[in-house]
């Protein structure tokens, strides 16, 4: 936290300085885990425009190495899904390669309790 009056050179950056909303790769799935929304950070990372991904399983998106491409269904389908899923996960870009990265998952829900997508 900084003062107003401390001098523009001696403020410290926040992440959001640094990087926008925008550079932050989205995509939202739903309870079936099917993908049903995907930002343009998304399509920039692997590749995909969102016509090509909307309305296909996240589960595509994993490579077969990945241990997330057992769990993320799993987490799916379970009767008390986890609130939130974290973790390496290994992703298929359009061009057949993979990228390794940090994947932070929250589960939506409307404010009656129930999944929201």
């Amino acid at each position: 936290m900084t003062r107003p009056d401390t001098p523009r050179d001696e403020r410290s950056v926040r992440s959001g300085d640094l990087l926008g909303e925008g550079a932050t790769a989205r995509a939202t799935v739903d309870e079936h885990g099917i993908v049903t929304q995907w930002n343009e950070a998304a399509r920039g990372l692997l590749g995909y425009r969102p016509a090509e991904i909307l309305g296909r399983p996240v589960a595509e998106l994993l490579h077969d190495s990945s241990p997330a491409r057992a769990e993320v269904p799993a987490a799916l389908r379970s009767p008390s899904p986890p609130a939130r899923l974290n973790g390496r996960v290994t992703l298929l870009r359009r061009d057949g390669s993979t990228v390794e990265l940090g994947l932070l998952a929250h589960r939506r829900t409307s404010s009656a309790g129930a999944p929201s997508g």
